[in-house]
Parts: C-alpha cells; structure tokens; sequence
C-alpha cells in the first residue's frame, strides 16, 4: 500500500500532475452538480425501528385492519391580544384562504356556511382565541404538507395586515410538520456557515496566514460538493437519506479534511526549508504524511461501516453516508489538498514565508512540553485521559428523556404549535 500511496502523490506532487488532479475534482464538482440533488431525496419522518420491531409491526396491522384514509389535520388559529376576537375579521382572512384554493387542502370549514351558534364553539373560553380546523390531503408527504402549510401560512398573514386586532397562526400535525421541515432545511446551512465560521478564525488566529486559513476550506467546499451530489445519486437509486444523517454529515466533512489539511501544510512548510523547488517539497511532504492521513481516514471509514449492524437505523443510515463521506476525502487528502497546497506554494504561508536553506527552530510554548511528557510516560498519559473520560461519562445518569416533540424546537415555534 505504501508503493501505492507514493506513486500516487508523487504524481500529484508534479507541475503536471498538479493542474491535472486539480482540473479533475473541478470538472468531477461541475459535472456532478447537473445530477440529481441530494435535497430532493431527504426525509423527515424517517422509520427509526426496524420492521420487524413489534411497534412497527402493531403500527402495520392498525393500518391493515383498521384503514384510516383521513389526510393530517391542522389548526387555523386566530387570536386577538386585546380582547374578544371579532368573527368578522376572521371571516376576512377564511374567505381569502378560501378562494385561494391552495393545492393540498383536502378540506376546510367555511364558516360563513354555519349559523352563530356553531360559530361561538369554535371560541375559546376567554373568547380571544378561534380555532378552526382544515385536512391536508391524505397522500401528500411531508415536503408536500410543508409547502401547503407555508402557502397557507403566507395568504392568512397577508390578509391578517389589514386588520387591527387578529393575528394568524397555524398549528396542529400539519403545522408542526411544516415547521420540522423548515428546521432541518435551515440547520444544514446554519451549521455549515457556523463551522466555516469558526474554522476560519481559528487557522488565522493560529497560523498567521490568510491562505492557510483559505486553501483548506477551498478543498473543503469542492469536497462537499462532489460528497453531496454522490450521496444525491445515492438517494436517486433507492437510498432512504435521513435528514438529520447528512447534517451530521456536513460537520464530520468540515472536521476531517481540515485536519488532514494540517498534516500536509505544516509537512509542506518544514520541507520548504529544505528543497527550494515546490513540487520535491510537496513530494517528499507528502511521502511522510501520506500514509498517515491515509490510514487516519481509513478506520474513520471502517468504523462506520460497522454501523451497517446497528438495528437502529437513524444510526444504520449514517453507515452508506458517512462511509462514502470518509472515501472521497481519504482520496482528496492524498490528491486535491496536496495539489492545492503546491499550487500556491510558498504563498501560502504569507507573511511568515519559509525560506530555502534557512530553518527557523519551531518553538513550543504550551504544548512542547505537554507533547514530551506523552510521549516519555504514555501509561501515565493514557491513565489520566481515561480518568477524565470515565469522570466526563458519569453524566449519562443524568440524562432525562423527552418524547415531546415540540419542545425540541426554538422558543417562538414552540409557542406557536401549542396554540
């Protein structure tokens, strides 16, 4: 393997073969990108048990002997903060809802077709609050519901402008549905532009250098790229992707090829010193760091693989995504982030430039020492890590769980599926 791996980034490590591993994973990311998407194949009410899971098999013998064909009901509420509300005003915002004939609405109650006295019980005690329910179509997913929600949502509030003392909600399973969707489409984006975020600041607090901060989260975001259209194709051929799986996803992605990125730049920078041409320094970096990173990557890979056995299959998923996620970047950290990291050159550590023939002694402040007693006690090192971890996992007796879904959502959501 080791001739293998040599071959491999001593080729890369050429002005050829640079620009030819670079041209690659570009034209890989643009001619994948035209395929399909991976958004299009997430899924929200992802089955966490088993089939043969006694509660699933209940569940399926309800659904055989017991049919119910109803669609997901929701709850339109209307509210007025300074008193009774004004059943005028609620008529307004239903008879626009109404007219709009939103696609998905299997049905609505109209109330301007019941008498007073139907109407006063859809009121709430104090009377301030109005409920008035509507079914979703029976066969619409929960992307589908999603989009009848919002569209319901928007309408309702536009004509709710107009009006002085009403306010529009929606709640009930076809409101909380739509308000998970939104959650899990936004945390990918949040938690991405979060670790870019922190990743930056912190390589440019600790390397000094804007394009050491800069050319790892360049491999990255072509690594992400090329990882998230693969795992689309997957899903394109029958892979059932659980949307909180391909969040965890994007942060395992971030985590590892910036790392791997470490190894090879601060290999890169030592080796500078001692060739004055680029690509030998590249070439003789990457000989030593090959290997490792390599070998890093493989047991992440092999270790999830083993969640293939898991019988949970929120974890059992995680085992094709993240498996594959592990493959493209143990082949990127032996190709496009050694590519990358020649192009640039000795540019890339700007302004502390390292210089042929003259090698700065690295000096260790903190971490010199600590790195010297692991290495000269490692029994008492590993024994004092393990007390930190045992004592770190005594908080497992504290765990309490929760089987309410709502209240794992942002306060103002919370407040408004429990209307």
């Amino acid at each position: 393997m080791n001739t293998l791996l040599q071959s491999i980034t001593d080729r890369v490590s050429t002005k050829r073969g640079m620009w030819i591993t670079i041209i690659v994973w570009l034209v890989l990311m643009i001619g994948l990108s035209a395929g399909p998407k991976l958004n299009d194949y997430k899924v929200t009410n992802f089955q966490s048990l088993p089939n043969e899971a006694p509660s699933i098999i209940a569940n399926e013998k309800l659904e055989k002997y017991f049919p119910n064909n109803q669609g997901t009901p929701g709850i339109l509420v209307f509210h007025n903060d300074n008193g009774e509300i004004k059943v005028d005003e609620v008529a307004v915002i239903m008879d626009t809802i109404i007219a709009a004939n939103v696609a998905g609405i299997d049905d609505i109650v109209n109330i301007a077709n019941l008498p007073p006295q139907a109407v006063e019980s859809f009121k709430s005690e104090d009377k301030s609050t109005m409920i008035i329910p509507m079914v979703l179509d029976a066969g619409a997913d929960s992307r589908q519901m999603g989009e009848t929600v919002d569209k319901v949502a928007e309408i309702g509030n536009q004509a709710a402008q107009g009006l002085t003392n009403t306010q529009f909600y929606i709640t009930g399973p076809a409101g909380i549905v739509g308000d998970t969707l939104k959650l899990f489409e936004r945390a990918d984006f949040v938690l991405i532009l979060a670790t870019i975020g922190i990743i930056l600041l912190l390589l440019i607090i600790i390397y000094r250098s804007p394009l050491l901060a800069l050319i790892p989260l360049l491999a990255t975001a072509i690594v992400y790229q090329v990882t998230n259209q693969i795992i689309g194709l997957m899903g394109a051929g029958g892979l059932e992707i659980n949307n909180s799986t391909t969040s965890i996803m994007s942060i395992l992605l971030f985590a590892a090829v910036i790392d791997y990125s470490l190894f090879v730049f601060s290999r890169f920078r030592e080796e500078l010193n001692h060739y004055e041409s680029k690509y030998d320094a590249m070439k003789h970096a990457m000989r030593a760091t090959g290997k490792p990173v390599f070998i890093a990557g493989g047991t992440i890979f092999a270790a999830m693989l083993i969640l293939f056995f898991a019988n949970f299959r929120d974890y059992q998923n995680f085992a094709p995504i993240f498996g594959m996620t592990m493959a493209i970047i143990m082949l990127a950290s032996i190709t496009l982030l050694p590519a990358l990291f020649t192009l640039f050159g000795r540019k890339s550590f700007w302004p502390k430039v390292p210089k042929f023939g003259k090698s700065e002694e690295v000096k260790h402040g903190f971490w010199g020492p600590v790195a010297k007693f692991v290495v000269n006690k490692p029994g008492l090192s590993g024994g004092l890590i393990g007390i930190i971890m045992l004592v770190t996992a005594l908080n497992i007796f504290n765990i309490n769980y929760e089987f309410d879904t709502v209240k794992s959502f942002p306060k103002a959501l919370a407040l408004s599926c429990r209307v």
